[in-house]
């Protein structure tokens, strides 16, 4: 079975390769089409739904249809809108900090300490899935290091 994975950087969409269990790859950039039949998985990691963020006050947020969520979820609610797929909010037991500037050192200090915030929730059976889109901040150049 081949499965793509296409990953979200600053409302960016990139497909990176997919392998399948052949080891086979595919090393030019491809479609974020999902095929007919399968159902694809949008996980997505946000400060927002990590921390005790201000949804009023912080750059992490935007508002849809009034309601205030985090930028990276809210890309992932257009993705599952337009694709059908199930929606997985990565969660950490770390509560992050709610003001930016504390948020940006605490993030800082993790990549430093190659910190690897223990998950609170798990996905069963990532085999139902053809397409797995994953949307997260960039911190510091990198993925958030609970991804």
């Amino acid at each position: 079975m081949m499965k793509k994975i296409v990953p979200l950087l600053a409302g960016l969409v990139v497909l990176l390769s997919a392998c399948g269990s052949s080891g086979a790859g595919s090393s030019g950039q491809g479609s974020a089409t999902v095929q007919t039949g399968s159902k694809p998985l949008i996980v997505y990691f946000t400060a927002a739904e990590n921390s005790g963020v201000d949804a009023i006050a912080s750059a992490s947020y935007t508002t849809i249809d009034g309601v205030a969520v985090g930028r990276v979820r809210a890309l992932a609610d257009m993705i599952q809108e337009g694709t059908g797929g199930d929606l997985f909010s990565i969660r950490t037991s770390v509560v992050y900090p709610a003001d930016g500037g504390e948020l940006i050192d605490y993030a800082d200090q993790e990549q430093r300490e190659n910190a690897r915030p223990e998950l609170v929730d798990h996905i069963d059976n990532l085999d139902q899935y053809d397409t797995i889109f994953i949307g997260y901040p960039n911190w510091w150049a990198d993925m958030p290091m609970a991804l």
